[in-house]
């Protein structure tokens, strides 16, 4: 008797916590759009409260075992946007690795020596 009532119990929470997990993704999909209008027009105006929960909808999406496509999206267009805002443009390794190879060669014939 126990048994099914447990499980009675189980299953209406797994029926609510879809339901949750619809009008969560709502939420974070209508969150991220707000987050994202603020990345495109200004980087700098985006506050410290945003970025903390920018990523916490980022790692919830991460937990999910089949996220919602337009989610990942979202996301990731964001980041890349944040990314690019704190470290700048990628630089070419073309420059520097000719430059490190010559102290490297000089560090080696200096021991040696």
């Amino acid at each position: 008797m126990l048994g099914i009532i447990v499980e009675t119990f189980l299953l209406e929470i797994l029926d609510v916590g879809e339901g949750n997990k619809m009008i969560e993704q709502e939420d974070f999909l209508i969150e991220l759009l707000n987050i994202s209008k603020i990345v495109v027009n200004d980087p700098t105006q985006l506050t410290p409260e945003a970025r903390k929960r920018f990523w916490r909808i980022v790692g919830t999406i991460k937990r999910e075992i089949s996220p919602n496509p337009q989610l990942v999206k979202n996301a990731t267009d964001i980041r890349n946007i944040l990314y690019l805002r704190r470290l700048g443009p990628t630089k070419p390794m073309s420059i520097v690795i000719p430059i490190w190879t010559v102290y490297g060669i000089e560090f080696i014939a200096n021991s040696i020596l």
